[in-house]
């Protein structure tokens, strides 16, 4: 069929091939320059999905911080309270008598000691960014002094106040 088409051409006495080669040039330029715009539209596009990445990231590293800086939850509070009662049963020993008379004296010195590790009152608003910082410090606590001398102080008080109420003080 080409031979054909190409005698054809020569009888008429047209030049195909240099417009056939003319024609296939062309589309090749114009091929050439509609991949050349498909490859700057895709990176730019490439620039563009790695920028919103990286917001994205951005945001999400931003959402983590809020959530870490975000109250403790109700099962922390519970877990923090927890954990200052049974340090406070190991430091009063089996005593019973100890138990009922320095109990909550104790609870109550072991949280204000926490205070600098971040417990607030009420213990439901510390920060999430403290919790285990203050676990592992209940955990260890032992009152400024020791146990025994924070028993004493309790008993001066509790002989302060006796007196206070013998001289007619409302205490």
């Amino acid at each position: 069929m080409n031979e054909e088409v190409t005698r054809a051409a020569e009888q008429s006495g047209e030049n195909t091939a240099p417009q056939g080669v003319e024609q296939l040039a062309r589309a090749a330029l114009m091929s050439a320059e509609q991949t050349r715009q498909m490859a700057e539209a895709i990176l730019d596009l490439n620039e563009r999905t790695e920028h919103m990445v990286e917001q994205v990231n951005d945001i999400a590293d931003r959402m983590d911080q809020l959530e870490y800086r975000d109250e403790i939850t109700c099962e922390q509070r519970t877990t923090i309270t927890t954990a200052a009662h049974r340090r406070v049963y190991e430091l009063l020993g089996r005593s019973e008598y100890d138990r009922q008379r320095y109990y909550s004296s104790f609870v109550s010195r072991c949280y204000s000691e926490q205070r600098p590790n971040g417990l607030l009152r009420p213990i439901g608003s510390t920060r999430r960014e403290n919790y285990q910082r203050i676990l592992e410090s209940i955990g260890t606590w032992v009152p400024a002094g020791g146990p025994r001398a924070l028993k004493a102080e309790i008993d001066e008080k509790a002989a302060a106040r006796r007196r206070a109420r013998e001289f007619g003080y409302a205490v």
